[in-house]
């Protein structure tokens, strides 16, 4: 068996006699592929790439020439389902038979466990639920507090998962496991390779992508849910006062309506996105994206959409507009024709993130949603360092 930990700053490839870490891929392509999270299209030198070429590349590469009849992937542990799967998917090419673990598996040992990624930390452990924070908008001292906090009920021996490849992971480590052992609890930082059998079929748990969701106002009202004053909304008809409450997800700020229930869709046509949907009008919705770039031109954006959409299937991406303007803002303007809906996108920039918010309606009812796109587009900002 090949075993290879993917996540959460690089790719390595195991040593199988020993469990030693040998080949690995780092860097920029590393990084890009990622970052990308659920997104079907990253940015590489100034060029769209299919994520699952960039996956066949890496994977290539260390593989050489070798064609292993198992490997195995062991992956964040807060990486969904879906995201598994399309690795798995992208790579099945180079392997007989592929299997797939969380890291979760390498603290066996541990009551509960802490894993330290780039943007997220996460906790952990047997027959409790896996909790996410974004560190991206959390101080240092804010997210050691925080992991204390979720750890408080445990007795048991704690892991600290903090891998050096991830920027300022050994510090925030260094400094948990400070922490936790001048409050008397036992903290362990070697992570151990999960053992060769069995073999586990592909799963994932997690929050998915960019998990975080903040409600400004409001209660809870489904999976990734907002709550608030009920909206009034029928087809083609047009409101001028909205309650509205600001979703936050990942790096992007936008303000929706605030009794409109928000979900994540990793499936169906499209790239993977967050859909806030009318409670009284299933073909009313909002789908919002969002992708880091390494320009902020938005000509740029605009030849890469281009490009893109020229390769998909004619009359699924109409009405492209590389110079448009909604919201006061200028955007990249297309629609996309469903077998029940259209969905109007528009795509522009907050310096080195992409916002796409696309406004969905029933056909010819584009009026529907219109107040409601509009004060989404002209609210989309960029809020995480």
């Amino acid at each position: 068996m090949v075993m290879c930990l993917v996540g959460p700053a690089s790719v390595r490839l195991l040593d199988c006699g020993d469990g030693a870490e040998s080949d690995s891929v780092t860097g920029p392509l590393a990084d890009e592929v990622l970052r990308a999270d659920d997104d079907e299209w990253a940015w590489i030198d100034e060029r769209v790439v299919a994520v699952s070429d960039l996956w066949r590349q890496i994977f290539t590469g260390l593989l050489g020439d070798q064609r292993p009849a198992r490997l195995r992937l062991i992956h964040p542990s807060w990486w969904p389902a879906a995201r598994v799967q399309r690795l798995v998917s992208a790579v099945s090419s180079l392997a007989e038979s592929i299997s797939t673990a969380p890291r979760s598996q390498m603290h066996t040992d541990a009551e509960v466990f802490v894993e330290v990624g780039p943007r997220w930390v996460a906790v952990g452990g047997s027959g409790r639920q896996l909790t996410v924070q974004d560190r991206g908008s959390t101080a240092v001292d804010e997210m050691i507090g925080w992991v204390c906090r979720q750890v408080t009920e445990s007795e048991g021996r704690i892991s600290i998962d903090s891998p050096v490849e991830v920027p300022g992971g050994a510090t925030l480590g260094a400094a948990l496991t400070r922490r936790l052992r001048a409050a008397g609890r036992i903290v362990d930082t070697r992570c151990r390779i999960p053992a060769l059998e069995p073999d586990l079929p592909p799963a994932g748990a997690g929050p998915g992508r960019r998990r975080r969701t903040v409600l400004i106002a409001g209660a809870a009202a489904s999976v990734m849910a907002l709550g608030g004053i009920a909206l009034l909304f029928h087809p083609m008809r047009s409101e001028t006062s909205l309650a509205t409450t600001e979703l936050v997800e990942g790096a992007l700020a936008v303000e929706v309506p605030g009794d409109w229930p928000a979900q994540r869709v990793l499936d169906g046509p499209g790239s993977a996105r967050v859909r806030v949907t009318s409670p009284r009008d299933a073909e009313a919705a909002l789908h919002i994206t969002q992708s880091r770039i390494p320009s902020a031109d938005l000509g740029t954006t605009a030849n890469a959409l281009s490009t893109a959409i020229a390769a998909q299937p004619p009359g699924v991406f109409v009405d492209f507009d590389a110079a448009g303007e909604r919201a006061g803002r200028p955007v990249v303007r297309y629609r996309e024709v469903r077998s029940t809906h259209d969905i109007d996108w528009s795509v522009f920039v907050d310096g080195d993130l992409r916002i796409s918010i696309g406004c969905q309606s029933a056909r010819d009812t584009g009026a529907a949603v219109d107040v409601v796109c509009e004060r989404a587009i002209r609210s989309a900002h960029r809020i995480a360092p």
